[in-house]
């Protein structure tokens, strides 16, 4: 299993291993876009490779989805972390 090590900022940007995925899912995600539209612009019509291409952007968007809720929930989990401090009167 992969570990992914994750940052928090003091300006609250989260950086590490999981936000790279998440920008390389970005980049497939234009990538096959912009082979969509020159399919389309060469075919000018909708065709079979275009259906593919779009159940690919499909599965992409909810691995996004699903990569952006992973990186929410552990940034709430590190803002929700109360400390342990025990004050003594």
């Amino acid at each position: 299993m992969k570990k992914f090590l994750i940052k928090i900022t003091a300006y609250g940007y989260i950086t590490g291993s999981k936000m790279m995925d998440l920008q390389d899912l970005y980049r497939q995600k234009r990538s096959l876009e912009l082979t969509w539209e020159q399919e389309h612009l060469n075919s000018g019509r909708y065709t079979l490779d275009m259906v593919r291409i779009d159940h690919k952007v499909r599965a992409l968007i909810a691995d996004i989805k699903r990569k952006e809720a992973e990186l929410a929930h552990s940034s709430n989990k590190i803002e929700d972390a109360a400390p342990e401090v025990s004050v003594a009167t």
